[in-house]
């Protein structure tokens, strides 16, 4: 038997983790020093998990949009557009109002 390891990659909700929580850390490193480490690593993690959780809902709600409109767009036949109709005369109205 042979020993090999094999990489898993991380899942696309993780990436997204873990780059949002590098973002923040390099952007607040100065607040790391004022709030104690492990104080500052937590808080990181919290912000990461919100802001993550909000691009995932606005890709699915922009994904779904797009497939109910293309599925819409195969079920509905082409609908035909009436003639607009044609305006009552001024003698018609003339004699309506007149009766």
């Amino acid at each position: 038997m042979s020993n090999t390891t094999t990489v898993k990659k991380a899942s696309p909700a993780k990436a997204i983790l873990n780059g949002i929580t590098k973002k923040i850390e390099t952007a607040l490193a100065d607040l790391k020093q004022e709030m104690g480490e492990k104080r500052f690593n937590k808080a990181v993690k919290k912000a990461g998990k919100l802001f993550a959780a909000g691009v995932k809902k606005s890709k699915v709600k922009k994904t779904a949009k797009k497939s109910v409109k293309k599925a819409e767009a195969k079920k509905a036949p082409a609908k035909r557009k009436t003639p607009a109709k044609k305006a009552k005369s001024a003698n018609a109205k003339a004699a309506k109002q007149a009766s």
